[in-house]
């Protein structure tokens, strides 16, 4: 398995118009198998268009319920945690 650097912001940053169209390129050349989805159902619903078909239905979906609380992410790293994943597709936080 590749080595990972853990980062508190994002360890790539692609700004360009129809990017996230490519998405699953980019997950094939970083070799990333397994990725979650984190984001919340605003963003869900107005980025689902800008995405590849199906795409929130393919990777596991992991809802931020808005609180930024220890509590909270908490909650959202058991239940990741209990998925294989080797890849954070982190969607909306302005």
């Amino acid at each position: 398995m590749a080595k990972r650097v853990i980062r508190q912001s994002p360890g790539i940053y692609i700004n360009e118009p129809g990017i996230l169209k490519s998405i699953e390129g980019i997950l094939a050349d970083l070799e990333i198998q397994h990725p979650v989805i984190m984001t919340d159902e605003l963003v869900k619903k107005v980025t689902a268009d800008f995405l590849p078909a199906h795409f929130y239905e393919t990777y596991p979906l992991f809802l931020f319920a808005g609180a930024n609380t220890f509590a909270e992410v908490t909650r959202l790293v058991d239940q990741i945690s209990q998925s294989q994943v080797d890849g954070l597709i982190a969607l909306g936080g302005g």
